[in-house]
C-alpha cells in the first residue's frame, strides 16, 4: 500500500443513490487509484468498487464518493468489514508504518511487518494482518489466489532487482546509468505495481539519490 491523493470529483450518477458501480464511478476510481487495487497494488484480479467503511444499513456511506475505493475481488473478499489504514489520509503514512519484505522463491512467505514505532497502533496491526493474508492466503482457495499473485510478484520484483543490479554495475558509465535510472524512476512512481515493495528496497539499502523519485 502507498498513499494516494484523490483528485476526481464525485460522479453525478451517485446522486441518484441507485447504483455505486456505474461506469463513471469506475473510470474515476481507476484514475484516482492509478489503475490498481489499493491493497495489493496489482491489477491481477477482477475489479471491485469497495466500501472502505462498511455501509450495511447506512445509505449515506453506501453512496459516499469518499468511501468508494478501487480494490480487486481477492483483496475485497479478505478485508470485508475490517478497519485498516486509509491510504488516502495524509495523516496515515502507510509506507512508513508498514515494513514490506520481498521474496526470491514462490514457496517463501511474503512477510509484512509492523514498524516498531507503530506496534501498538490497532489500525496498523489490522492492516498488516490483512496484507499477510492477501499475499500468502489464509484458506485453501485463497492460497491458490495468493500463489498466482506471487508469480506476478516475483516477475515484477525480479525485473526491478535486475534494474538495480545494472544501476550498480554501470555506476561509472553516465550514459548507460542515465537510461537505467529513468527506468527505475518509472518503477518507483505511484502508478507502478507493488510500489511499496520497490521503495522499501531503496530505503533498506540507502539509495538516497533514488529516493527523489518517491512522488
Amino acid at each position: 500500500m502507498i498513499n494516494i491523493t484523490r483528485k476526481e470529483k464525485a460522479p453525478d450518477c451517485l446522486k441518484k443513490q441507485t447504483n455505486y458501480n456505474c461506469e463513471d464511478v469506475l473510470e474515476k476510481l481507476e484514475k484516482d487509484f492509478l489503475g490498481k487495487c489499493y491493497i495489493c497494488e496489482t491489477n491481477q484480479f477482477s475489479t471491485n468498487v469497495e466500501h472502505f467503511k462498511a455501509h450495511k444499513g447506512n445509505k449515506k456511506l453506501k453512496f459516499d464518493w469518499e468511501n468508494l475505493y478501487l480494490a480487486c475481488n481477492h483483496c475485497n473478499n479478505i478485508k470485508l468489514t475490517t478497519d485498516i489504514l486509509d491510504c488516502t489520509n495524509p495523516k496515515q503514512n502507510v509506507e512508513e508504518q508498514i515494513i514490506y519484505n520481498s521474496i526470491s522463491e514462490i514457496k517463501e512467505k511474503i512477510k509484512i511487518k509492523v514498524n516498531e514505532l507503530y506496534k501498538n497502533d490497532k489500525l496498523t496491526l489490522q492492516t498488516v494482518d490483512i496484507l499477510n493474508k492477501v499475499y500468502n492466503g489464509h484458506t485453501k482457495i485463497k492460497e491458490i489466489d495468493a500463489n498466482n499473485l506471487k508469480i506476478y510478484f516475483l516477475e515484477e520484483m525480479l525485473y526491478f532487482q535486475g534494474l538495480m543490479l545494472k544501476y550498480n554495475k554501470e555506476k561509472f558509465n553516465e550514459k548507460k546509468l542515465s537510461k537505467i535510472e529513468s527506468k527505475i524512476e518509472d518503477e518507483l512512481h505511484k502508478g507502478s505495481k507493488l510500489t511499496a515493495f520497490k521503495r522499501q528496497i531503496i530505503k533498506k539499502y540507502n539509495y538516497k539519490k533514488l529516493q527523489k523519485y518517491f512522488d
